[in-house]
Formats: structure tokens, C-alpha cells, sequence
């Protein structure tokens, strides 16, 4: 599978189903579909692009959409970043500011300005995806499947120099319009 058909398939994806839970099925039944091979493709995929989203902008961005700066809030958001489709993906990596542009992001600035429940910008099972594929593929269990998939994790910290992330003139500095979108402020 090369890049351009991964992309392919996560943004039919977003046309598929209206949420993650269908968006995860729909692509598990697509994956089945395919050679193991496609489903290791797809994975190492995944798992490169969230890598190069590994990064203290975005991590920060993540902190000012949520208010919070947790690990496990930013691997989620990665996936949800994949999940918005290359042209957004690429866009935003390359300039993480660029969130603010974003209109799931607005939405989710608009929602909070009005005081409403703000749900984290996440799609966690899009790491499962090829998980379960393999599983049901060759009949092994999903640990196995992990296993064989190999998913490891990534550092405890991007690289390069980061930041405290609850610094809010620091995020401001660096990311300026995400930070005026949600009302960070010194």
C-alpha cells in the first residue's frame, strides 16, 4: 500500500460514517479486504505521519484546545490529525498554528466561548485499526497481532527544545492565533 492509498482510505473514511467508532469499522472492513502486507503498510503509515506530529507545537495546541497537557490527550490527538485528511494533515504539521483554520477547531473554540462541554479532539482506535485487521486476517489474537505489528511507542517528550506547555505567554508567542481562537491570554 503506498501513502497516496492510505490517504485514500482515511479520507473515504470521513464520508463513510459520521464518527470514529464507524470510521474505525469501516476501515478494519476495507483492511480485512486486503493482504497482510496492506494492513503492515497501512500501519507503518500511521505510525510515520504520527511521528512527524510528534512535536512541542502541536503538543501545545493540543493543551490550548483542552486546557490540559496530558501524554495520553496528545497521542489522541495525532490520530485525530491523521483523521482530518492529508491536505489538513500536512498543512498543520507544517505550520501547527494553522489549527486555527481548522473548522473542526473553530467549532470546538466556538463551543468553548459558549461555555459547552468541549469534547477532546481524538480518535484513539485509529492505532487498533490495523490491529484488529491482522487479527482477523490470520486468526491470531490482537496481542499477537500488536506483536507482530510491533507498536511501539514513542519517546516520552518530542524532540528539539521544548516548553512548559501551561505557559501561556510562551504559547501565545508561538502560536498566536490558536491562542487568541481560545481565549489564551496572559
Amino acid at each position: 500500500m503506498e501513502i497516496k492509498d492510505f490517504w485514500h482510505l482515511i479520507e473515504r473514511s470521513r464520508t463513510a460514517a459520521d464518527d470514529t467508532d464507524g470510521r474505525t469499522e469501516w476501515l478494519v472492513e476495507r483492511l480485512v479486504e486486503r493482504s497482510i502486507q496492506d494492513v503492515v503498510d497501512f500501519n507503518g503509515h500511521r505510525h510515520r505521519l504520527d511521528l512527524d506530529a510528534f512535536q512541542w507545537p502541536l503538543w501545545a495546541a493540543t493543551c490550548v484546545i483542552t486546557g490540559g497537557y496530558s501524554d495520553a490527550s496528545f497521542d489522541c490527538f495525532r490520530e485525530w490529525l491523521i483523521g482530518l485528511g492529508r491536505e489538513t494533515y500536512e498543512r498543520v504539521v507544517a505550520d501547527p498554528d494553522a489549527l486555527a483554520d481548522v473548522p473542526e477547531v473553530r467549532e470546538l473554540a466556538a463551543r468553548k466561548e459558549k461555555r459547552m462541554k468541549v469534547s477532546l479532539p481524538e480518535w484513539e482506535d485509529l492505532v487498533f485499526v490495523p490491529v484488529r485487521a491482522y487479527a482477523e486476517i490470520t486468526g491470531e489474537d490482537e496481542d499477537e497481532a500488536e506483536a507482530a505489528l510491533d507498536l511501539d511507542g514513542l519517546a516520552a517528550e518530542p524532540p528539539g527544545e521544548g516548553w512548559d506547555l501551561s505557559d501561556m505567554e510562551e504559547n501565545a508567542r508561538r502560536l498566536p492565533r490558536m491562542c487568541a481562537l481560545f481565549g489564551w491570554t496572559s
